[in-house]
């Protein structure tokens, strides 16, 4: 019996042994394969594996590394001014982002509430002339679809609605069909503010403050359309031709002219017989403006005296005309149409005619009966640039 005890007593001890050999031999091998699925060069990249993320893995995530359904599409590029539109479209009248820059020679004196319009005096100061005031009333109907910019004549220092029943009409008529309308005018006129400069530098003034516009005033600027007679005319010209102003203007209508296309010639004569229509009779009234302009009223009156002059004074009415034959001027103008209207007998169509025929791009001439130099205060005119602005002042 001690025996079999003894025996089965030993089998234990055997056992046990076994086991805990076993139980080494394991723990062994588990701590090697550790080690090797440790050593990175046994790693698998995780991008070559193809699963779907967690979603713990996605909100980890950098926008650039978090898949999308739009993935696989073309890239589009969504600017700021795009989320601002979207984030103003409930707001009524929205103002649009202009693609106009502001001009950095014009500063805003003042703004104030004048019958139902806004009134605005601009400092303006360019082409190294001292500032000159400009003076604004905007008139917008609720829901705007365009500008409009109106000046006049002479001076150009009245406001163009108080200048007579057909242009106040004007006014009325763009209002009720949803334009809004800025009447322009120099709080000094136009001339004095040349300070001796001429005409083409002068007419900085206007392009600023037409810019001014664009860029800081119109609730839709990218429609934007003007008209002016005589002198309101040329500064329309020369806003093209000079100052850039093709990048902001859709639709032009320059009526009575504009005048200045040759003041060489319209002051002095021309031996030219193809230029003998340009030159002005002695009553005009605009051989004064060029004095003024010029500085000429203190020293001589040369052009309200006419006849020949001198070379200098030829010379320096060349270089500031609209069609100048001694300096360049830009007559291209691919995004701006440029209508004139004018009376069929009036003195300054010869002049207009000059400039219509020098611009390459597209334009139209009309005339109204009559020889009346004030285009836009007649009836046939006025209506003929109602006509014109309902028809044709849309975005180019």
């Amino acid at each position: 019996m001690k025996r079999i005890k003894s025996g089965f007593v030993e089998i234990s001890v055997l056992v046990g042994f076994a086991i805990v050999v076993v139980v080494i031999a394991i723990a062994y091998f588990s701590h090697k394969e550790n080690l090797v699925s440790k050593d990175p060069r046994n790693e698998i990249p995780v991008e070559s594996v193809d699963r779907a993320p967690r979603s713990d893995e996605q909100e980890n995530r950098t926008p650039e590394q978090k898949p999308t359904e739009e993935s696989t599409q073309p890239t589009v590029v969504t600017s700021a001014v795009t989320a601002t539109a979207s984030s103003t479209a409930s707001k009524p009248n929205p103002v649009p982002a202009s693609p106009v820059e502001a001009p950095s020679g014009v500063r805003l004196i003042s703004s104030a509430s004048c019958g139902g319009s806004t009134c605005y005096t601009l400092g303006v100061t360019c082409e190294g002339l001292t500032e000159k005031q400009i003076m604004l009333q905007a008139t917008s109907p609720e829901s705007p679809k365009g500008a409009v910019v109106l000046g006049t004549g002479g001076h150009s220092n009245v406001l163009y609605s108080r200048q007579s029943t057909e242009q106040q009409q004007t006014v009325k008529t763009l209002v009720d069909n949803n334009f809004e309308v800025f009447e322009l005018y120099w709080k000094s006129g136009w001339p004095s503010a040349a300070d001796d400069a001429g005409f083409r530098k002068a007419m900085c003034g206007y392009a600023q403050a037409v810019q001014w516009i664009a860029s800081s005033k119109a609730k839709q600027p990218q429609t934007m359309c003007a008209q002016g007679n005589s002198a309101g005319g040329f500064a329309i010209g020369y806003g093209l031709s000079s100052y850039g102003l093709e990048s902001v203007l859709d639709m032009v209508i320059l009526s009575g002219g504009p005048p200045t296309s040759r003041l060489d010639v319209s002051c002095f004569g021309s031996t030219n017989s193809a230029l003998q229509g340009a030159v002005w009779s002695l009553d005009i009234v605009g051989r004064q403006i060029v004095d003024v302009a010029m500085g000429w009223s203190r020293t001589g009156s040369y052009c309200r005296k006419g006849g020949p002059s001198s070379v200098d004074r030829v010379k320096i009415l060349q270089d500031t005309s609209l069609v100048s034959p001694t300096e360049t001027r830009d007559y291209s103008f691919p995004k701006t149409k440029v209508n004139f209207v004018n009376s069929e007998t009036d003195y300054a169509n010869a002049t207009g005619k000059l400039y219509y025929d020098v611009i390459t791009t597209a334009k139209a001439w009309y005339q109204i009966s009559g020889d009346e130099h004030g285009v836009d205060q007649t009836a046939n005119g006025a209506k003929k640039i109602r006509d014109l602005f309902l028809t044709e002042c849309v975005a180019q």
